[in-house]
C-alpha cells in the first residue's frame, strides 16, 4: 500500500522535460532581474533580454528558465542561434533543438508549427542579434500558430515583434573602492562576489581568504561588465589582484584565457567588441573610434 501511494505521488510530479544545460559554474546576483523576467513572463509571451555583450543574458536567460519550466508542462527548450551564420538556416536550428529527429523532407517551418501544436512550452531562443529580421518573423509566425508557445529570447537589440516585452540587462553592483565595508564584504557587491568566487575557483587551494582595495578598484574600473570580471578573476593563476589592476589599462590584451569551450566572442573583450562593432552598420561603425575600426589584423 505505502509503494503504492509513493508511486502515485511521484506521478504527479511534473516532468521537466527540455534540454537546458546544467550549471557548470555558481550563479551569482541577479535576484531582481530574475524576478521581473519571471513577473514579465507571466504576462507576455514575448520576453527579450536585452544589453551590450557580456552583460550576462545568455546565463540569465537559462536561470529563469530552469526556474519556470515546470509551468510548462512541454518543457523548456533552448535553441543557441550563435553558430548560425544565415537566416535560411534559422527555422533548421530551432527546429533542430525541438526535435533532433524531425523529417528533412518537411519544410522546417511547417515541422515546427505542427510540433508545437497543442504543446505548452517555453523556447529559448539565445544570441538573436546577428538574426534580427529572422528571428522576427520566425518568432512571429510560430506565436501566431501555437498559442501554448512563449518566447524568451536573448539579443543586443529588440526583435520588434508586437507584444514584444524588454528587459535590459544591466551591470552587476560593482564596490566603491573608497567605502571599506563594500571592499571587506563581498555580499555587498555582485560583481566582488562573482570575482572571489571565480578567482577560488582559478586558485584552488590558494584562494584568497579575503579580497583587498585591489580587487574592490578591479571590479570598479570594468563597471561590474560580468565577462569582464570572469576573465580578470581567471588572471589570478598568474598575477595577483594589484598586477591585475597595473594592466586595467590595457584591458584588450589583459582580459583574455576565457572558457575554451565558450564560445570565440565570450573568451575574450576583445572578441566580444568585435561581434558588437560587427553588427554595426557603416555609419554605426563610425562611433566606434578610430582603433576599434582598425583592421584586425594590425590591432594588438
Amino acid at each position: 500500500m505505502y509503494s503504492e501511494w509513493i508511486g502515485r505521488r511521484v506521478a504527479r510530479i511534473p516532468k521537466e522535460s527540455g534540454n537546458l544545460p546544467g550549471d557548470t559554474t555558481s550563479f551569482v546576483g541577479r535576484k531582481h532581474d530574475v524576478a521581473r523576467s519571471r513577473q514579465l513572463l507571466g504576462r507576455t509571451r514575448l520576453l527579450t533580454l536585452t544589453g551590450p555583450g557580456g552583460m550576462g543574458k545568455s546565463r540569465l536567460a537559462l536561470r529563469v528558465a530552469a526556474q519556470v519550466r515546470r509551468s510548462f508542462p512541454d518543457g523548456a527548450w533552448l535553441a543557441d542561434l550563435a553558430a548560425v551564420e544565415k537566416e535560411e538556416l534559422l527555422e533548421h536550428a530551432v527546429l533542430a533543438a525541438l526535435e533532433p529527429g524531425h523529417d528533412m523532407g518537411q519544410h522546417p517551418l511547417a515541422a515546427l508549427t505542427d510540433f508545437l501544436q497543442g504543446k505548452r512550452l517555453l523556447l529559448v531562443l539565445d544570441n538573436c542579434e546577428h538574426l534580427l529580421h529572422g528571428c522576427a518573423l520566425l518568432v512571429h509566425a510560430l506565436l501566431a500558430s501555437a498559442p501554448g508557445l512563449q518566447v524568451l529570447a536573448t539579443s543586443r537589440q529588440s526583435l520588434g515583434v508586437a507584444g514584444e516585452h524588454l528587459l535590459t540587462v544591466s551591470p552587476l553592483s560593482a564596490p566603491h573602492p573608497d567605502d571599506p565595508g563594500q571592499v571587506t564584504a563581498a555580499g555587498q557587491s555582485e560583481a566582488l562576489r562573482l570575482f572571489a568566487d571565480r578567482a577560488a575557483a582559478t586558485l584552488g587551494e590558494h584562494a584568497l581568504s579575503e579580497l583587498g582595495r585591489a580587487a574592490a578598484l578591479i571590479c570598479h574600473r570594468l563597471d561590474g561588465i560580468p565577462l569582464a570580471v570572469e576573465l580578470a578573476a581567471a588572471r589570478m593563476r598568474v598575477l595577483t589582484c594589484e598586477q591585475i589592476l597595473d594592466r586595467l589599462d590595457d584591458r584588450f590584451a589583459l582580459l583574455t584565457g576565457g572558457s575554451k569551450a565558450a564560445p570565440a566572442r565570450q573568451q575574450t573583450m576583445r572578441a566580444a567588441v568585435d561581434w558588437s562593432y560587427d553588427l554595426c552598420g557603416p555609419q554605426e561603425q563610425l562611433l566606434w573610434g578610430p582603433f576599434v575600426r582598425l583592421p584586425r589584423q594590425f590591432r594588438p
